[in-house]
């Protein structure tokens, strides 16, 4: 009695980005996945039985067939099911890894867009009246700008030494960050917090007579 087949994670990975770009023949997945023949075989019925791709018979004499992803994992599909791809072609720590760091941009791109509903108007009007500064702050800088400028109402000089401030102070953090020693993790945590309080104190309280 054979053993039952253990999905290979590199093979299904390798197939299904090959396929990404279109119907390919058995020799063709052979010679562009690298893949020992054996593995090549027991993968490509694996992922049929899977039903992510589907076998063709060419119209040709003998036994030509070609291979295609189906529609729900197809690139171009705009429903495609990334999280049943994951899950044939990534171990679960990869997985788990890529969930987290989706996650992340996800929440990121809903903050920005928020941010963008509400002081959008604000960064017209403050690019309008000072558009250099969209090429010499850096974002971070610009959203506090923004964010100020309509909040406060502050000059153009108290905006130059804020932004001065702000600069010396991420500077200085940094600097003192990497000079600790690697050992002494839980100050370092420590500081990154206190860090960020600081920065965050002296943009909302700095303002210039």
């Amino acid at each position: 009695m054979s053993k039952p087949y253990r999905p290979n994670f590199a093979s299904n990975k390798k197939i299904i980005h090959t396929l990404e770009h279109g119907p390919k023949s058995w020799s063709e997945l052979l010679k562009l996945t690298r893949l020992n023949r054996t593995v090549l075989s027991k993968a490509l019925d694996y992922l049929e039985k899977e039903k992510v791709l589907r076998q063709t018979r060419l119209p040709k004499h003998g036994r030509h067939v070609q291979y295609d992803l189906l529609d729900p994992y197809r690139l171009d599909h705009p429903e495609r099911n990334r999280s049943r791809l994951r899950e044939l072609a990534l171990p679960p720590g990869e997985r788990k890894a890529m969930e987290r760091v989706e996650h992340y941009y996800s929440v990121a791109a809903r903050k920005l867009a928020k941010w963008k509903r509400h002081y959008g108007e604000a960064e017209r009007t403050l690019d309008s009246e000072w558009p250099e500064n969209r090429r010499t702050l850096s974002e971070v800088e610009r959203m506090f700008l923004v964010e100020s400028c309509e909040k406060r109402g502050y000059s153009e000089e108290q905006f130059r030494e804020i932004i001065r401030v702000f600069r010396h102070v991420t500077a200085e953090n940094l600097s003192r960050r990497y000079e600790r020693p690697a050992a002494d993790k839980k100050s370092l945590l420590c500081e990154s917090a206190v860090s960020e309080s600081l920065n965050t104190d002296a943009l909302d309280f700095m303002a210039v007579e």
